[in-house]
């Protein structure tokens, strides 16, 4: 989290160094632009009481507002480990963060809280089945699974191109979410819509 607030605090003095550039220079974007995100990507989540780390698929909507004073944005995310699995989380955020933009391409980062749902399995013994007298067979899992919800801190950094056509852009998505129970990080393609420019 430290991380992201300095990083915010380096682009901010960055951009506001180089306002007077020119149009080849990354500078914040203006205010006004607006885009709704939709996307799908891979994801991999930490199990904390099951101590173990896998791997999913997600699902991101989110839209964005850019004014005066920074970046707004609102997201929803699904992700559920592979097709079939039982983890899986849905998250709905609020994030604040920056645009900078260079021509058609823009670059942004945000960070925000989270509120946090799902569901999670884990391991609680592991039995030793003898048969034969070889040892081991094959192993028996106990499992138990609960839902649970939580809040957590939530980032991104993305790469747009705003102008794929009017009003239509595509972009890459870099996300995280730290939580006390689950915490998950990926990566998305999207499809923007909107005023990016």
């Amino acid at each position: 989290m430290l991380a992201t607030v300095f990083m915010f605090l380096s682009v901010s003095l960055y951009a506001n160094d180089n306002d007077n550039n020119k149009e080849n220079k990354f500078r914040l974007a203006p205010a006004g632009l607006w885009w709704i995100t939709a996307g799908i990507g891979v994801d991999g989540f930490f199990n904390k009481k099951g101590g173990y780390h896998t791997e999913g698929f997600s699902h991101m909507a989110e839209s964005s507002y850019n004014t005066s004073y920074g970046l707004f944005s609102g997201r929803y995310l699904y992700s559920r480990e592979g097709l079939n699995g039982t983890n899986r989380i849905k998250e709905v955020g609020i994030l604040y963060g920056l645009m900078l933009q260079k021509r058609n391409f823009g670059v942004g980062f945000s960070a925000g809280v989270n509120d946090l749902k799902g569901f999670y399995k884990y391991n609680k013994t592991q039995t030793i089945v003898e048969w034969m007298g070889v040892v081991p067979f094959y192993y028996v899992d106990e499992h138990s699974a609960m839902d649970f919800h939580t809040t957590g801190f939530t980032g991104e950094f993305q790469l747009l191109n705003a102008q794929v056509m009017k009003n239509l852009g595509s972009g890459i998505k870099l996300f995280y979410n730290w939580n006390p129970v689950m915490p998950f990080y990926g990566m998305s393609v999207n499809v923007y819509i909107g005023r990016l420019k």
